[in-house]
């Protein structure tokens, strides 16, 4: 049995790059998820942009928010839906390990009183009537069916040249090219 010997020129250099990556990933990681999130705002107002305000107000919920530590009491908040509250509440979301960013829409204990978008994945996916009868699409009637779709049409270009400059921008300043 003969063995062979195989050397890969430039391994080392990567090696290197690889080990640079971790160090900027565990240091400058708060500052890297900045860039992203800023790379991000193209789809955030693409989102905001394909969703059409209605014209009257929907009720209102109050919303449990925990327990004060002070006086031991429920925390609550009333939330009134009126016309804006959907593009009120997209903003843009960081996880907390990842370097991952998620645009979508606050609802719950994270919302505010005035952009609350609980009804999200309803105004996006549309409702059912009885026995799971699907209603027609109607732009006329229901124009906010599927707007995360469209705007993720619209909003991907821009947001994709965003985040390559934003990368570029990372390399350049954490890492150093051979």
């Amino acid at each position: 049995m003969s063995t062979m010997i195989v050397s890969v020129e430039g391994l080392e250099d990567v090696v290197q790059l690889m080990e640079d990556l971790k160090f900027v990933g565990d240091k400058r990681h708060r500052e890297i998820k900045r860039e992203i999130r800023k790379a991000a705002k193209p789809m955030k107002e693409a989102v905001k942009a394909y969703i059409k305000d209605g014209n009257k107000s929907n009720g209102s919920r109050t919303l449990y928010r925990g327990v004060s530590k002070k006086t031991g009491k429920t925390k609550t908040l009333d939330v009134s839906y009126r016309p804006g509250n959907l593009r009120r509440s997209i903003d843009i979301f960081t996880g907390k390990k990842g370097l991952y960013i998620h645009v979508g829409a606050r609802f719950g204990r994270k919302a505010k009183a005035n952009a609350d978008g609980f009804y999200s994945a309803m105004v996006h996916y549309g409702v059912f009537g009885p026995k799971g009868k699907s209603y027609k699409y109607n732009y006329k009637k229901r124009p906010n069916v599927g707007y995360v779709d469209r705007a993720y049409l619209a909003g991907l270009s821009s947001t994709e040249a965003a985040l390559r400059i934003a990368v570029n921008k990372i390399i350049d300043k954490y890492i150093i090219r051979l």
